[in-house]
């Protein structure tokens, strides 16, 4: 992967994870009618702020990854803040309780 790929998809891996991040954000604070446990909301605050933080973690280790000339396949890195998000949405729908 060439610097002329690697920066652009770094751009578009930061912008696209942080308004999906700081939407769901918005979103789950603006769905009305259901309702969270504490501990489940703790766990959800949790993870966001891990898909948060390994949103900019990875593009700073693939870049190391680059500079360093790792055979390895860096661009693997990107695919981590997007498990984490796939784990939050997970536990977020299967904690929510629907009022009626």
């Amino acid at each position: 992967m060439s610097l002329w790929v690697l920066v652009p998809l770094s751009f578009v891996h930061i912008t696209v994870g942080g308004a999906i991040g700081f939407g769901l954000v918005f979103a789950a604070c603006a769905e009305r009618g259901v309702t969270m446990s504490q501990f489940s909301n703790d766990v959800c605050v949790v993870l966001w702020f891990t898909f948060t933080i390994s949103l900019l973690l990875s593009v700073f280790l693939v870049i190391y990854f680059y500079l360093a000339d790792s055979d390895a396949s860096y661009f693997w890195w990107y695919a981590m803040p997007w498990t984490l998000l796939m784990v939050l949405i997970t536990y977020w729908r299967a904690s929510v309780v629907k009022l009626a």
